[in-house]
């Protein structure tokens, strides 16, 4: 299976899908509930949770990880040339004079902005500049980001960057100085075991290069919330130990702050992922997960207190996080969209072939932890159910045989069947969703989602209106974890 890039929307799916099927949920779906969509951006008591605005990500650089794919070659087959848009028809010239010259389009690999061409206001004038990614294998340094500014009515080359190495992993456009411009942070692939983070600040012909390190992982942010960004980095010390570096804008340049030791080996950080978000106590924080090759997962969560980078969830002697807990293919998230970040626990005991079932907890600024809501999460299938407070420890889920029309999973609570959800993709899905029973869920453009609810069910309070305001599709979102 390969992943896709829709030119249209910019969502990434499966090469098993005809066509696009996030251009057509807006059409198919059953009731009015949009798809949650994803963010990258990711709650004590049993507090009811809000679940309106749930959304999920399954962390698809962990998956990749675990199952030994490649991101840097996947990527490369990830996207189409890109569209110029029609009111910037002079810049299409440009860009084709270079591709005639050997050039050719190489996307960055991951974050938020993996577009080939990207139209980016640099100066914050209101004009969009455009910012375009090439390779040029001939070169010394064959990565070149190029942008242009519009001159009336054609584009014009304002400056390039450009490395060595094979790939651009990331790029991010911030203003970390606050002179109302923006500056450029790059994630540089220089080999298999080696990776550069860079700072440039823009000026005609030539960047300025502001701070450059050798990184695992990176991330921007205001951690220290003072209304400036900031760049977080992971990276190995000269022990070979993973530290953070918090880097802010001091006395005309980008400065560390702060560092501390984290928990994961550089190793278990490459297959984890770093999220910045807000605790229960509002705080800004960064979430740094490691996954070990055995899947147990460890998450540090760092916030700036007095100027310095603290570990809150590191016990007192060992510096080692407390915040420890198996793998579920999930990262630490808003999950009920709340603003505060929750970190996800998989529950033991449930039968793992029909999915997981996980608790929820957030997290304060001294490290203590809260429920939050479970959640069962059926990743084959892409689908989640945001579950009963009051089923708390007393839920199960098991997946029947699978047919050729498609899966089904029970819930349990109680050792009784409260609900089947099923999973029809076969061509006569809508049809068999409908029959024995059951009723339409939602639908994906090639596979259609529906419920039946038994006696058992009815008996505890479960009603389609229910199960339609607590049943979420997953999308799976192209990250490098940034």
């Amino acid at each position: 299976m390969r992943l896709l890039k829709c030119p249209k929307c910019g969502e990434m799916f499966s090469d098993t899908y005809k066509t696009c099927p996030f251009c057509q949920e807006d059409e198919e779906l059953h009731s009015n509930r949009p798809v949650k969509r994803v963010s990258h951006r990711t709650g004590g008591g049993r507090a009811k949770p809000k679940v309106g605005g749930a959304a999920v990500v399954v962390c698809l650089v962990l998956v990749l990880g675990l199952c030994g794919c490649s991101l840097e070659t996947s990527a490369e087959n990830l996207f189409t040339l890109p569209k110029v848009p029609v009111e910037y028809a002079g810049l299409s010239e440009k860009l084709n004079t270079y591709l005639e010259n050997g050039y050719e389009y190489m996307a960055p690999a991951g974050g938020s902005n993996i577009q080939s061409l990207q139209m980016v206001d640099m100066d914050g004038d209101g004009s969009e500049e455009a910012v375009a990614f090439f390779r040029h294998t001939s070169d010394e340094k064959p990565l070149k980001i190029m942008i242009f500014r519009a001159e009336q009515e054609s584009f014009e080359l304002y400056c390039t960057i450009e490395s060595g190495g094979t790939s651009i992993d990331s790029v991010s456009y911030r203003d970390f100085n606050g002179d109302g411009r923006l500056e450029v942070a790059v994630g540089w692939r220089i080999s298999t075991e080696v990776q550069t983070v860079a700072l440039y600040g823009l000026k005609p012909e030539s960047p300025t290069l502001l701070m450059q390190s050798g990184y695992v992982r990176c991330a921007v942010d205001d951690l220290n919330s003072d209304g400036m960004f900031d760049l977080l980095l992971l990276r190995v010390d000269a022990e070979g130990s993973s530290i953070a570096e918090h880097y802010v804008w001091q006395e005309g340049e980008l400065r560390v702050a702060g560092t501390c030791r984290l928990s994961s080996t550089p190793a278990e950080l490459a297959r984890g992922s770093i999220v910045c978000g807000k605790l229960n106590s509002q705080k800004n924080a960064a979430f740094v997960t490691g996954v070990s090759e055995g899947n147990s997962a460890k998450t540090d969560i760092l916030i700036c207190r007095s100027g310095r980078l603290v570990n809150v969830g590191a016990d007192q002697g060992t510096g080692v996080t407390e915040v420890q807990y198996p793998f579920g293919q999930l990262r630490p998230q808003d999950i009920n969209n709340n603003g505060i970040v929750e970190i996800p626990y998989p529950v033991e005991g449930y039968a793992r072939s029909a999915g997981k079932v996980f608790a929820w907890f957030r997290f304060d600024d001294r490290g203590n932890s809260a429920w939050v809501m479970d959640t069962f999460h059926n990743l084959q299938d892409s689908w989640y159910l945001v579950l009963h407070d009051d089923w708390h420890g007393r839920m199960a889920g098991t997946r029947l045989d699978a047919t050729e029309k498609g899966t089904c999973v029970t819930v349990q609570v109680d050792g009784k069947p409260v609900l089947y959800l099923y999973s029809f993709s076969g061509e006569d899905r809508k049809k068999d969703a409908q029959e024995g029973g059951r009723t339409l869920l939602m639908q994906r453009a090639n596979v259609v989602y529906a419920m039946r609810i038994p006696d058992e069910g009815v008996a505890m309070g479960v009603g389609s209106e229910w199960v339609s305001s607590h049943f979420y599709l997953i999308s799976t979102a192209w990250t490098a974890g940034n």
